[in-house]
């Protein structure tokens, strides 16, 4: 693996360059790929949107009494706040999906998009439930609904946008569920409220 993004260009605050830099370096030594990958993402693009409140009511209902991996928040995360209310909540590291697997029901979660591919393929290989949220453009790419195809996904698709938080600015997006649930049909339609359509 090469480091492709030049660290010179990467930051705009020297002291917390510095400290971002050596953390890269030292995952890249240590192996830790997927980290170097996240991180020089946070610096290349600004993909990390936080999930209101209204996309995650809705699917409280197929989540009942299971035990959920959250791979990507934080105590501060909708996710968790929300969840934890009828459900044990684990915070499990992505890398640690499939080592972990056998203490958890089912993941959800709104993944980094720019490493969409990468986590789907990870979910899938846990061979457990998953519920990742992503934004209807992706949709647009046959890569992705390759896998879709592949892995016999399926979708639950909010009717209207919805406007996510962003540490910059806010932004609206139409999005989707992509699950493998075996509960619910192959397409479902939900608004934002949680009301079937």
């Amino acid at each position: 693996m090469t480091l492709q993004v030049s660290l010179r260009n990467l930051c705009y605050s020297r002291k917390k360059c510095i400290v971002k830099k050596a953390k890269i370096v030292i995952d890249f030594f240590r192996g830790n790929y997927y980290n170097v990958n996240m991180n020089l993402n946070k610096f290349v693009t600004n993909d990390e949107y936080y999930t209101p409140e209204c996309l995650i009511n809705p699917i409280i209902d197929f989540l009942q009494d299971k035990i959920i991996a959250l791979p990507f928040d934080t105590v501060e995360s909708n996710y968790y706040k929300i969840l934890k209310r009828k459900n044990i909540v684990k915070f499990i590291k992505y890398e640690n999906l499939i080592k972990e697997k056998e203490s958890y029901d089912i993941i959800v979660t709104n993944p980094p998009f720019s490493f969409k591919y990468e986590i789907i393929d990870t979910c899938y290989n846990t061979q457990k439930e998953f519920m990742l949220l992503m934004p209807t453009l992706a949709l647009n790419y046959n890569s992705y609904l390759k896998k879709i195809l592949d892995y016999k996904l399926k979708i639950i698709l909010f009717s209207k946008k919805v406007k996510f938080l962003n540490k910059k600015k806010d932004a609206p997006f139409t999005c989707h569920y992509l699950h493998n649930l075996y509960a619910l049909n192959d397409f479902l339609i939900l608004n934002p409220e949680g009301e079937e359509k």
